[in-house]
């Protein structure tokens, strides 16, 4: 089986939120296997109960992580100490099991053209399995994404 990437909640999409059309980017994102396994090893041992970390996405799309264990006021108002003269565009929220460091790093580094995509969808990712080789599409309404698997839907035979 293929274990892909989707967020499920309202509010922002994983992939369809990654405002790129380079497929090569998108299935980076759909696959990364660090949340995979993350996702799964938070299931597993934590039972369903996440815990959260912060970033806040700066006003030239730069990426701040917040360090462990700060409350978001707190993250705000070191980030305002830091950065006086500017204006953040996002408090941000995704799931502690996520090594979202590495993932910045390795995308920065494989797609050194691209901007990072939107991390909104990050706080719902979930994993999907679906059969080895099919090919799949991720759909959005309102933020909440739905993976279809092709020949398993009217209309795809």
């Amino acid at each position: 089986m293929r274990k892909i990437l989707y967020s499920p909640g309202y509010g922002a999409g994983w992939t369809t939120w990654a405002y790129t059309s380079n497929r090569e980017v998108l299935k980076f994102m759909l696959e990364y296997p660090p949340f995979v396994q993350g996702l799964e090893g938070e299931q597993a041992f934590e039972k369903g109960a996440r815990t959260y970390k912060m970033l806040i996405l700066g006003e030239d799309n730069t990426v701040h992580l917040a360090p462990e264990g700060y409350a978001e006021t707190e993250f705000k108002d070191e980030y305002q100490r830091q950065h006086p003269k500017e204006q953040y565009t996002s408090v941000q929220r995704y799931p502690a099991c996520l090594p979202l460091d590495h993932f910045i790093e390795e995308y920065t580094e494989k797609f050194p053209d691209e901007d990072l995509p939107y991390f909104g969808g990050l706080a719902d990712l979930k994993v999907y399995e679906v059969p080895d080789g099919a090919r799949v599409r991720v759909k959005e309404y309102d933020g909440s994404e739905t993976v279809e698997v092709e020949g398993e839907f009217e209309g795809w035979m």
